[in-house]
């Protein structure tokens, strides 16, 4: 259940170019919507659809909106040009991505970079094929403004794999958590969605927000045929083995429009668990809404069933008209704080 989907290939890493002067490495969001991507799985929506589903306008997102107000991308630019400059101080080599395949490689122990600094806005999101595992040192850098997103296929497992001697640093991101696995079409396991830190590995996220999959109307039809499905989520983002995970001032969002029919879930940690090693949590949000849901939770939106937690400040906000869940909120058999 918690081995890494990802494949290991003897090919050498793509070279890339260290970051060029700002006016080369800005990719400011323009909002257009000619030049805007299709949400994920929706094809062509209605504006009620579109703002509903995807909270965007023609296509264009809020943040992208953000973007490109006056200064913005000289904002964005000069955050990433001080990032790269740090980097640059500090012996460390930085690249930037095109796309998501660019980013696998980069994020491979294979890589000689060090810092990868995302200059695509939350537009153009980076699209991955692969569980990433991180055996060395990655710190990833977005920006503040348009987060830039990673998304990933449909049929990965989990976004990050941090083995031991890995140290994942993630500053201003937006992360979709992968879909799971599916033994069979009646079973889906969630195992750490978006990272499974497993014994000496290192987890440290600063401003991400971690989001579930987008719901659109034809996922919704499709979960109707179905609604016995069983459902089991063992730490749905972020799923700690013995290592160390630490997120200041990150962000849960969970949004799902139409609501969630499924009425076999049981969930060990619905967003976090901790089985063993360290779990330090600062200004941490979980946010959602769905008109409904159901479900059994041993820990709502985190568990803790060994090791140390620490939580300060944050908490967890939404709306749902009905609800049918039994269990905690939190679950801690370790040492908590």
């Amino acid at each position: 259940m918690l081995s890494s989907n990802a494949a290991t290939t003897g090919a050498a890493p793509k070279p890339v170019a260290t970051m060029e002067p700002l006016a080369t490495t800005v990719t400011p969001a323009v909002p257009t919507a000619s030049k805007a991507a299709p949400a994920q799985g929706t094809g062509d929506l209605t504006f009620a659809q579109e703002l509903l589903e995807t909270g965007t306008v023609g296509g264009v997102t809020l943040g992208a909106a953000l973007g490109a107000l006056p200064g913005a991308s000289t904002v964005n630019g000069a955050f990433n040009e001080l990032a790269s400059d740090l980097a640059n101080l500090a012996g460390l080599r930085t690249c930037s991505p095109v796309d998501g395949p660019d980013l696998e490689r980069m994020v491979a122990g294979s890589s000689t970079c060090g810092v990868i600094l995302l200059t695509k806005g939350s537009m153009v999101p980076y699209h991955t094929e692969k569980t990433m595992v991180v055996s060395t040192r990655k710190i990833i850098v977005g920006h503040p403004i348009d987060l830039p997103q990673i998304i990933t296929a449909r049929k990965v497992e989990r976004v990050f794999d941090v083995v031991s001697g890995g140290s994942l640093d993630i500053r201003f991101v937006t992360i979709f958590r992968a879909f799971g696995y599916e033994p069979t079409d009646e079973l889906r396991i969630i195992t750490g969605g978006v990272a499974l830190v497993r014994l000496g590995g290192f987890f440290r996220g600063t401003a991400v927000i971690f989001r579930d999959p987008t719901q659109n109307l034809a996922g919704f039809q499709g979960s109707l045929a179905r609604p016995y499905q069983r459902r089991r989520t063992y730490g749905g983002h972020v799923l700690v083995m013995g290592g160390s995970f630490f997120c200041y001032g990150c962000q849960v969002i969970r949004w799902a429009p139409y609501g969630l029919v499924l009425l076999n879930v049981f969930q060990v940690g619905r967003d976090f668990l901790v089985v063993a090693g360290t779990s330090v949590m600062v200004g941490m949000y979980h946010l959602f809404f769905t008109p409904f849901l159901s479900g059994i939770s041993v820990g709502n939106a985190i568990a803790v069933l060994g090791g140390v937690s620490v939580r300060i400040g944050g908490g967890t906000e939404g709306v749902a008209v009905l609800v049918g869940q039994f269990g905690r909120s939190c679950v801690c058999k370790g040492d908590e704080g």
